[in-house]
């Protein structure tokens, strides 16, 4: 919203309409690495990064990372998380 008046809020929409169709086409996206598949968010330079949850049939949104971001912090982060 800084750099653009109502950008902030056309990116929130965006995710939500993204993650929307999750429920309908969740299995569409390739595996990119381990079980984590990725959706692009229209318009913006960001991933969502999810799993499929088959025995449940649900979906974990895991995290948005930026493009530009080095992948190397979402292996930080599982890593992170498998200890926990």
């Amino acid at each position: 919203n800084k750099k653009h008046a109502g950008l902030g809020d056309k990116l929130y929409k965006s995710i939500k309409q993204q993650t929307a169709k999750l429920s309908a086409s969740a299995l569409h996206c390739a595996i990119k690495y381990d079980d984590i598949r990725c959706l692009a968010v229209d318009k913006f330079p960001y991933l969502i990064h999810y799993r499929v949850i088959e025995p449940t049939q649900t979906v974990k949104v895991e995290a948005l990372f930026h493009t530009s971001r080095d992948p190397k912090i979402w292996n930080e982060r599982t890593e992170q998380s498998l200890e926990e």
